[in-house]
């Protein structure tokens, strides 16, 4: 069983800087779990207190239930693969791959064994005798999945290890990623600012900003119940819509009488936006009078910003819409939301009404 466990686990860069603040998660036994969020969130400064290459200012760190903060990187059993690949450059693909074996006195046919199963498994079995420099990115990236994987550790530790590559390599890439760890059932920790990638890749997602964790749990419930309005504005491509209700009367043509009633109980507690995703607005005969003001293809999709009329104010809302429906920037439309898919927000956290 390889699990791991944080409990309130913090992590200081001088008196002002919370890089980790009060992180508690736990990653089951071959499960992949993604740590997401912009640059400084705290994601890799997490990773690294997992590996043992950052050291924990408070809380425990247990790997296996055995709590591991005293112990090197060496000794908690963990394998690694960074953005850079960190491939010995002087070394073949063969050396690159079995040196973890060799550090550990394995025997050589033992290693063969491994190196020659492991490189089958990614598909560079005619790569083993070339060095770095001849590979492509993809080939790279692979050899050092493959020097991680022929370790059999406990955890596997991925810091945005497809950052490097073109995007439809990194696309190819994610899945085959995903396949792999699900077929060695590793347990994994993927570092990522990369939303689609977490949301494609992962079986639970961890959403950290400025050192916090916002919210975990499956993709479809990061996507559908976001905790927060940050949360919602990261995750999902296109962008949610986000607009404030500054009135009941004001969101009579979005809203049920049902829906406005909640409201404007809502509105007397605090500040009260509604969001909604882009695939949830139809351009059609619908109650929201507006102008096209620009169209963004994107293949089998169009993405339509409007410019519509509410809260007595002109605020531009986005609708997905496909590419078969023929729309011009300055077209007059009508807009219909569904409001069964709509979040509200009341000072930023979401609430159900």
């Amino acid at each position: 069983m390889h699990k791991l466990e944080l409990k309130k686990v913090v992590k200081r860069f001088g008196e002002k800087v919370m890089a980790v603040n009060n992180a508690n998660f736990f990653v089951d036994d071959g499960e992949f779990v993604s740590l997401l969020g912009p640059s400084g969130s705290g994601k890799t400064t997490t990773l690294r207190l997992i590996a043992g290459l950052e050291k924990a200012d408070e809380g425990e760190i247990s790997i296996n239930g055995k709590i591991v903060n005293a112990l090197s990187p060496s000794e908690r059993d963990i394998a690694m693969v960074f953005q850079s690949y960190a491939l010995y450059p002087h070394m073949s693909v063969y050396k690159n791959m079995a040196i973890p074996l060799e550090i550990r006195k394995v025997s050589k046919a033992k290693i063969k064994q491994r190196v020659t199963s492991i490189a089958e498994m990614l598909g560079i079995p005619n790569l083993l005798d070339r060095k770095p420099r001849e590979l492509s990115g993809g080939q790279r990236q692979r050899v050092a999945l493959g020097r991680a994987l022929i370790r059999e550790p406990n955890l596997f530790l991925l810091d945005e290890p497809l950052a490097n590559l073109d995007a439809i390599l990194r696309h190819r890439m994610r899945g085959e990623l995903k396949s792999l760890f699900h077929h060695v059932h590793g347990t994994t920790i993927y570092v990522t600012h990369d939303q689609e990638e977490a949301i494609a890749m992962s079986d639970r997602v961890i959403v950290m900003n400025y050192g916090l964790i916002q919210q975990i749990g499956a993709p479809e419930e990061i996507y559908k119940r976001p905790i927060n309005k940050f949360v919602a504005l990261f995750v999902g491509t296109p962008q949610i819509n986000i607009f404030e209700a500054k009135n009941a009367k004001s969101m009579s043509k979005v809203l049920s009488s049902q829906k406005l009633i909640a409201l404007e109980k809502l509105l007397h507690k605090g500040k009260v936006e509604i969001g909604i995703r882009p695939e949830n607005i139809t351009i059609e005969k619908g109650p929201i009078s507006g102008k096209v003001i620009l169209t963004e293809p994107m293949g089998a999709n169009i993405l339509v910003s409007v410019e519509i009329s509410l809260n007595s104010e002109r605020i531009k809302i986005k609708s997905l819409v496909p590419n078969t429906m023929r729309v011009s920037e300055g077209d007059d439309v009508n807009l219909s939301l569904k409001e069964s898919e709509m979040l509200f927000f009341l000072n930023e956290k979401r609430v159900e009404i």
